[in-house]
């Protein structure tokens, strides 16, 4: 059985040092990690484990065997290529110990700025992201923590999450810009100008109700979209990229447009809580400024 012993964990500030470990019976440790084994090196193996991971988080409050079965369900290799004072930060995290979030916020999610710098270095960007980590790899029913099996630094592997959450958040940001330069470019206008004009008069119910109709057309049919108001590419150069006759991408582009204008109908009498009917006769009673529109149009034309 191992002795006690006091904290020496590097970094311990006085408030931590005086903190006494308990001492921990191999046996009992085996036991769980091995039933019906014998194998007192490993036993001794075990028990130095646990009193590493309580000397350097002496603050942290973990039961040993709730510890050990987290070690065994996710380490299959031997015992020395595990990090495990991190694997135990890692499991008493996953349990809720408020000590333990507070250390793993310090040490390892306050460290991951650098690398999401990378990415886009403004703080709230940065911001952001750290965010989005804290509750991919602590919040819900399978926190992504829980997937650290204690092979290989946690600060890197924790680092290489920020980076992948602040490559997926630029590019949805990216994707949302899109969106609203799209929302703009489509010329609803001399198509369906009633749904011009309750845009200009509804602009927050349209931009919810386009980014929707936006989200629901197939991905085809939202990069030709791009391709031709936002891009500004020729119907030639759309055929070209695809390898398909100009005809062929005329009609997706002209399927596409159409299929937004109907979805974003459907979507915006859906937010304004009216039946079809209902947003007709709205329209139909705003058919002056219609006109004008109509006449504007003719005109540009």
């Amino acid at each position: 059985m191992a002795d006690s012993s006091r904290c020496d964990a590097p970094g311990a500030d006085s408030a931590t040092a005086g903190v006494t470990l308990i001492a921990v019976d191999k046996w009992k440790l085996l036991e769980r990690y091995q039933p019906q084994s014998r194998d007192e090196p490993l036993a001794d193996a075990l028990a130095t484990l646990v009193n590493a991971a309580r000397a350097q988080w002496p603050l942290v409050r973990l039961d040993e065997l709730v510890f050990i079965d987290h070690l065994r369900a996710k380490s299959s290799g031997p015992l020395e290529q595990v990090r495990g004072t991190e694997l135990f930060l890692a499991c008493a995290c996953l349990a809720g110990d408020p000590p333990a979030l507070t250390a793993f916020e310090q040490q390892f999610i306050a460290r991951v700025d650098k690398a999401v710098e990378g990415v886009d270095p403004s703080a709230s960007f940065v911001d952001e992201v750290r965010q989005r980590v804290r509750e991919r790899l602590l919040v819900g029913s399978t926190p992504k923590l829980a997937e650290y099996s204690g092979l290989g630094s946690l600060q890197a592997w924790t680092r290489t999450v920020a980076l992948r959450l602040a490559l997926n958040h630029k590019r949805d940001t990216a994707r949302e810009v899109q969106d609203e330069g799209l929302l703009d470019a489509v010329p609803f206008a001399g198509r369906d100008l009633e749904l011009d004009y309750v845009r200009a008069q509804h602009r927050e119910d349209f931009a919810v109700a386009f980014r929707e109709a936006l989200a629901s057309l197939e991905s085809r049919e939202r990069n030709v979209l791009r391709l031709s108001y936002v891009d500004r590419l020729s119907i030639d150069q759309i055929g070209t990229m695809y390898g398909t006759h100009r005809a062929t991408a005329a009609r997706w582009l002209n399927a596409a447009r159409d299929q937004l204008m109907e979805q974003t109908r459907a979507r915006l009498a859906q937010r304004l809580k009216l039946t079809q009917s209902d947003l007709n006769s709205l329209l139909g009673a705003l058919q002056s400024n219609l006109e004008i529109s109509l006449n504007r149009i003719l005109r540009d034309d």
